[in-house]
């Protein structure tokens, strides 16, 4: 080998190894996590269930581990984590999504469309989601066992936009299972269980024409589907 050969090949493993020792120095420390994607859980309690080090080297961490420690959280079903440098790690989360609440000892349980219990919630002012009354609720391993009327009422708020969930007071079935949902400003009668997507979607097209002509109903009854009646105030 010629010398300018043997020169090019220290070069290039001094520069390796300069390369080497600065990606694995204090430079990289961790110092910063950012948390995107949660409505559920708060950031601190991702990035505690995270379990990361912040005086570790971002290409340290071992992001498969940090990523089966958060998939224990039942509230989280998908997780992407990056390094952005210098020193931040991205935790990015798909989380299970609230859709309704049920109540269990004087304290709301807000489920999403299969029945997991994300978070319980104290006073009823803080429950932003609509509940179902009167609902026979029991739970195993966090997640609640469907009844007939939790199924029907998750049918139709996995329907239903979802900007116009918090419009939605409660839920409540009669003797028949005819179906009521109580608005802020109004009631809509679904009657029994039958054609949910089609009745769905002429609620949400009426409530759009509401809110554009800011319209007070008294009532959306929709039992009769073919034949809607929307009474206002």
């Amino acid at each position: 080998m010629e010398r300018k050969d043997y020169f090019i090949l220290s070069l290039s493993l001094i520069m390796i190894v300069a390369v080497l020792t600065f990606i694995n120095s204090n430079f990289f420390s961790l110092t910063s996590v950012v948390v995107k994607g949660n409505q559920v859980l708060t950031d601190r309690e991702i990035i505690q269930a995270a379990g990361l080090d912040k005086e570790k080297n971002i290409f340290q961490i071992n992001f498969e581990d940090v990523s089966a420690r958060l998939m224990e959280k039942h509230q989280i079903k998908g997780v992407v984590l990056k390094r952005k440098l210098p020193a931040t790690v991205e935790i990015k989360l798909d989380e299970r999504r609230p859709l309704l609440a049920v109540i269990r000892n004087n304290r709301y349980l807000l489920l999403n469309k299969s029945g997991w219990v994300l978070t319980k919630i104290e006073k009823i002012s803080d429950v932003t989601y609509p509940i179902l009354r009167d609902a026979e609720v029991k739970i195993i391993d966090n997640k609640i066992k469907l009844t007939k009327h939790l199924q029907i009422s998750l049918q139709y708020l996995t329907k239903i936009e979802r900007k116009f969930l918090s419009q939605i007071d409660y839920i409540k079935f009669d003797e028949k299972d005819n179906i009521t949902l109580r608005l802020k400003s109004g009631i809509v009668k679904f009657g029994h269980p039958v054609k949910i997507d089609y009745k769905v979607k002429l609620f949400n097209q009426i409530y759009h024409d509401l809110e554009e002509k800011q319209g007070k109903i008294e009532y959306i009854n929709l039992k009769y589907y073919q034949n809607p009646v929307v009474r206002f105030k």
